[in-house]
């Protein structure tokens, strides 16, 4: 067991199931060990007293001896592997009594035994995670094994202690378990009565009251304040315009000093302003060229044709009168018009 692979462990599990099986049967059942083992082929052993060596036929008491002697060398071999500080032995020794659970141990001294070699590997701080996974693993299989009569040699008298302890454990256990609700319970009962019930501070600091609700004490003279309100009049549709000022008490908007509901435009003409430029159909055009001598605004290109007399500004491309230049240059200022 100590120097096998994985692979050869789980190939020696297949084995030693295999013939585990038959001995257990020829070990508990002496109609079975009479019928298949008693005076056949192998079934002799020699035994050494003062007189020499002597083959006799094997008795089931004999066989007995014998099963008890296997079945303490499996226990301890599986057990020192158990208690190895290498990841390997305890692999193996899991790997085998996995497979061999529902056939091995049968005797109940050495089952506890592995039972109390299983929980160093049960703990937490057990380095290897997987062997600690497969020894609760293990360990739940060999209760279950126990239960369902696996442990041969268990006597009566012994599985009723061991039922008796078991439900003693567990009344214990249930007791804690009520004691640490109890003590839950008076922890919470003496941080309420410190700090006070949820439903008495929460309003408080969260929800602060809210003021009376309409028509319960509310004050509306801020209603017929003059100051304040604008009722404004109302129109021959239905609708109020605005005649005081807004509330809070600002001024009106420049616009309505002009008169309420005016527009720009009439508000401009009201005061004065040049409403020439408006068309019949109310759009805009074009304001007329400023009074500069004459000449009308500033271009980048040279007037037209139906000008004769008028020439161009300082820094234009043609200097020369209109009525003096040829029919090629007028060709050239068309075309330079076009570019334009």
């Amino acid at each position: 067991m100590f120097g096998l692979t994985e692979g050869e462990a789980a190939n020696v599990s297949i084995l030693l199931h295999e013939i585990w099986r038959t001995v257990s049967k020829w070990r508990y059942d002496e109609d079975a060990f009479k019928s298949e083992l008693s005076g056949k082929t192998g079934s002799q052993m020699i035994e050494t007293n003062g007189n020499g060596e002597k083959v006799e036929p094997v008795s089931h008491k004999k066989f007995t001896e014998l099963y008890n002697r296997w079945h303490a060398a499996i226990g301890s071999t599986c057990l020192g592997c158990l208690q190895s500080k290498e990841y390997i032995h305890p692999r193996n020794a899991l790997i085998v009594l996995t497979r061999i659970v529902e056939i091995y141990p049968t005797r109940p001294g050495l089952a506890n035994k592995l039972l109390s070699g299983l929980q160093p590997m049960q703990d937490e701080r057990y380095p290897f995670a997987d062997l600690r996974a497969s020894a609760q693993a293990y360990s739940t299989q060999l209760v279950k094994a126990r239960d369902e009569g696996v442990w041969k040699e268990e006597t009566s008298e012994a599985r009723e202690a061991r039922v008796a302890e078991e439900q003693a454990a567990a009344a214990a256990r249930q007791r804690k378990a009520e004691e640490q609700m109890e003590q839950l319970k008076r922890d919470t009962q003496k941080i309420t009565d410190e700090i006070g019930e949820k439903e008495s501070w929460g309003r408080d600091r969260r929800a602060p009251a809210r003021g009376p609700s309409r028509g319960q004490g509310q004050d509306d003279s801020w209603r017929s304040d003059p100051k304040t309100s604008n009722p404004g009049k109302e129109r021959s549709d239905g609708h109020r315009e605005s005649t005081g000022p807004s509330r809070g008490g600002g001024d009106a908007w420049p616009r309505d000093r002009a008169g309420v509901g005016s527009s720009p435009a009439v508000s401009r003409r009201d005061q004065g302003g040049d409403d020439s430029r408006r068309n019949l159909d109310g759009r805009w055009q074009k304001a007329p060229a400023a009074d500069n001598g004459g000449r009308g605004a500033k271009r980048s290109r040279p007037p037209s044709p139906a000008d004769p007399g008028e020439i161009q500004e300082e820094g234009s491309r043609n200097k020369r009168p209109r009525q003096d230049a040829g029919p090629d240059e007028r060709g050239n200022n068309y075309r330079r018009r076009r570019r334009n």
